[in-house]
């Protein structure tokens, strides 16, 4: 009787342990759900803010690309006008250049007679048809119009395109699960500044990038001289090839006249870029500028006469000049070095602090109202009781949202031993000459402390 009066206290034990067991359920079950869609918020604008930021990189990898296609346009024109003035020195030569080349210089008859077989139909083919002036006002107009044009409008268009991304990525993580989250359309950090218009991309206004013009294009010019030099044709002085079509060398002979002496046949020859009315010439040529190509080329005897056999006299045996240009001091459909995109300079600042601030940063603020999350207090078919499942998210302010921040770094970076400038041998700073822009989720401390505030929640202590 005794032992059947205890039967079923476990019973009730069990009974309240179920319910304090259910009780927890449902409130793990809400706070797990709240941690759910907070951490995906928090990756989903991660991914997003990624997104544009790759746009970002690619933005300037596709500007430095355009750069070094400005660049090689430009040396192709240069060697063009130095065909040309090639072409003019070999139709220059008379028969007793000729003669003298024959007799003195046998090496040499060969080559230029050659040469001059081949110079008036080249003459024909290539100037005086037109075709090397066609070529030249083509590659002007890819540079002028096609290149530099499309610079702007990819970075005019970049603001939208990064809009673009973000919800592509918003409406692609919360598909099938309620309205997506929304992202502020004024970045809490924007590199690029807010020129809409040419007018204030070349006053600055991009923030980051600027349209360069008159001697702000200094560091494409740069450039230009830089790749001119490594070209055999156009480039630096001193070569080993004895040929009518390279330049500067020299071949030495006994003089004819005066024992002890020798007489030299010289080829000379230089191109170079200035300013429209100061070209110069092959022993005075004029500072570099942006606008006018000049070239010349001559074969030049330097020999002793039997009148004087301690100073030697010179002579011209060929010599042929042209010049591209746009102004008064001839035309020819050459427009000059365009305006271009590069990194914003500010003289203030040292070299190493350049590099410093010329990272690209983008930070967003995404927002999810509570109403669309999919918890007890929202779309879920488990609801709160004011007693069971009351955990609630409770943001801060009153719009009732979920907000998250995130933010990019655009930077530029030369990996591996490539990092080092060949010329300098030293790591090469960032430029918008090369494509090597990257991005990077970066740390968004100060864009988060700016969310709380908008948010209403205060800053970070």
């Amino acid at each position: 009787m005794r032992r059947s009066s205890q039967r079923g206290q476990v019973l009730v034990f069990g009974l309240f342990v179920a319910a304090v067991a259910a009780a927890m359920l449902f409130f793990v079950f809400n706070s797990g759900q709240l941690i759910r869609e907070k951490t995906k918020l928090v990756n989903t604008t991660d991914a997003a803010v990624y997104a544009a930021g790759l746009l970002d990189a690619r933005t300037l990898n596709y500007t430095a690309y355009g750069n070094r296609v400005i660049m090689a346009n430009t040396v192709a024109i240069a060697q063009m006008n130095s065909l040309q003035s090639w072409l003019t020195m070999l139709n220059s030569a008379g028969e007793d250049a000729v003669v003298l080349l024959s007799g003195k210089y046998p090496e040499m008859a060969a080559p230029v007679a050659a040469a001059q077989r081949h110079a008036p139909q080249m003459q024909g083919e290539l100037v005086d048809s037109g075709v090397l002036g066609a070529l030249t006002g083509l590659s002007d107009q890819r540079n002028l119009f096609t290149i530099s044009q499309s610079q702007l409008i990819a970075f005019k268009a970049l603001r939208q395109s990064r809009q673009d991304a973000i919800d592509a990525v918003l409406r692609t993580a919360y598909a099938n699960e309620g309205n997506p989250p929304v992202a502020d359309p004024n970045p809490l950090s924007n590199s690029l500044g807010a020129a809409d218009d040419e007018a204030e991309w070349r006053n600055g206004g991009g923030g980051f990038v600027r349209i360069m013009s008159g001697t702000d294009r200094g560091r494409m010019l740069s450039g230009v001289l830089a790749a001119q030099r490594q070209d055999p044709f156009i480039g630096e002085p001193g070569t080993s090839d004895t040929t009518p079509m390279m330049r500067d060398w020299e071949m030495s002979v006994n003089s004819t006249f005066c024992a002890g002496q020798t007489d030299k046949l010289i080829r000379r020859g230089k191109t170079w870029i200035t300013e429209d009315a100061e070209a110069g010439n092959l022993d005075a040529p004029g500072k570099p500028g942006f606008a006018r190509w000049t070239s010349e080329d001559e074969l030049v005897e330097e020999f002793y006469s039997f009148e004087d056999c301690s100073t030697p006299q010179r002579r011209k045996l060929l010599f042929g000049r042209n010049s591209f240009g746009n102004g008064p001091s001839g035309g020819s459909g050459y427009s000059g070095i365009p305006d271009y995109f590069d990194l914003l300079q500010d003289p203030k600042l040292t070299p190493d602090e350049q590099d410093e601030k010329a990272r690209m940063v983008f930070g967003i603020r995404v927002m999810r109202k509570i109403s669309d999350t999919a918890t007890s207090e929202a779309r879920s078919s488990i609801k709160t009781t004011p007693k069971l499942n009351a955990y609630k998210a409770q943001p801060a302010g009153n719009a009732g949202e979920m907000v998250a921040v995130a933010k990019t770094e655009t930077f530029f970076r030369r990996d591996g031993a490539a990092r080092l400038n060949k010329y300098f041998n030293a790591e090469e700073r960032p430029n918008l000459f090369n494509p090597y822009w990257h991005t990077r989720l970066a740390d968004a401390k100060g864009e988060v402390d700016a969310a709380r505030g908008l948010q209403g929640a205060g800053g970070i202590n």
